[in-house]
């Protein structure tokens, strides 16, 4: 596992509410079941559920449920058809790999909605997660994504939705390179780096609770994001920003700092901001310290709970 991190700098930019919609349809009528613990004849009934993931999602057409009983499933999973895949429960339903340097699941087409599923111990691989998204308007909702190198990594796609997940114990927990994401009401924990922002645009991060990460948040070149809402508790730095860009905005408000306060009292920021000049083969990093607020900070924390998956 990764331990080398560049610390520094705590900051709030300004930027523009955008609204992004959560709504997700599915028109499929079947449901494929599927148990770890199936035997043959495989067909994807109640009676006979497929053994693996993978052959409920190739069985399916569009719009089609698959349903996952609890057990152990090992991962290189392609889901290429907008289908709802739920976990039987998040805490016993679990994708690991069984052997090194394997990919976990991969989200290839829009509309796909994940749920109920623990990922977990899948390490660096590529650019690949233990969830991977290169598609559009996709829900990935109540999940465990723990002890991974990057727990989910979002791809330069457009309008996908991270919500009621808990994202604990990766290197990363999200890498996300989107335009239009919303991150709504997970549990962001004991990350190296909670969120990795890569050329983010215009996106929202609202009602997180982030504790005891070491870095809660790292920019690069990002523009236009919101944080609203959010419970910062317990991290050793709130943001680090790398910018190769003049610009920048960015919209901190009403989120929780860590103590309750009397008074809504605007929060000063302090931190850094790093310009990297190309002057030759090295760039050299040129940091430049700012001051921001949050003009509006909550009094008392969000409560923020992970409701179960409701089948």
């Amino acid at each position: 596992m990764k331990k080398a991190i560049v610390f520094g700098f705590i900051f709030i930019l300004l930027s523009n509410l955008i609204p992004i919609s959560t709504s997700i349809e599915f028109s499929g009528n079947n449901t494929i079941y599927v148990d770890d613990d199936a035997n043959p004849p495989y067909d994807g009934t109640q009676g006979h559920p497929y053994k693996h993931i993978q052959d409920g999602i190739d069985a399916s057409i569009d719009g089609d449920t698959i349903f996952v009983y609890g057990g152990n499933y090992p991962g290189n999973i392609s889901i290429d058809k907008p289908l709802n895949i739920i976990g039987e429960n998040k805490e016993t339903t679990i994708i690991e790999p069984n052997e090194p340097r394997r990919v976990g699941v991969l989200l290839l087409y829009d509309g796909i909605k994940f749920s109920g599923f623990t990922v977990r111990n899948f390490q660096e691989f590529l650019n690949y997660g233990g969830i991977t998204i290169y598609s559009e308007n996709n829900s990935i909702d109540n999940n465990i994504i723990s002890n991974n190198y990057m727990g989910l990594v979002n791809g330069r796609f457009q309008n996908n939705v991270i919500i009621n997940n808990t994202i604990e114990n990766n290197d990363m927990g999200i890498v996300t390179e989107e335009i239009g994401i919303l991150i709504l009401k997970n549990l962001i924990k004991n990350n190296i780096i909670g969120i990795l922002f890569q050329r983010t645009r215009n996106s929202t991060v609202s009602l997180n609770q982030f504790t005891r990460n070491i870095l809660a948040t790292v920019f690069f070149d990002t523009e236009n994001i919101l944080f609203n809402k959010n419970n910062f508790i317990s991290n050793s730095i709130i943001a680090h920003n790398f910018y190769l860009s003049v610009k920048y905005d960015m919209l901190w408000s009403d989120n929780y700092w860590g103590r309750s306060r009397l008074t809504p009292k605007p929060i000063l920021i302090t931190g850094w901001r790093v310009f990297y000049f190309f002057f030759s083969a090295n760039p050299i990093p040129y940091p430049i310290p700012i001051i921001m607020f949050d003009l509006h900070p909550a009094q008392e924390p969000y409560d923020i709970t992970i409701p179960e998956v409701v089948i």
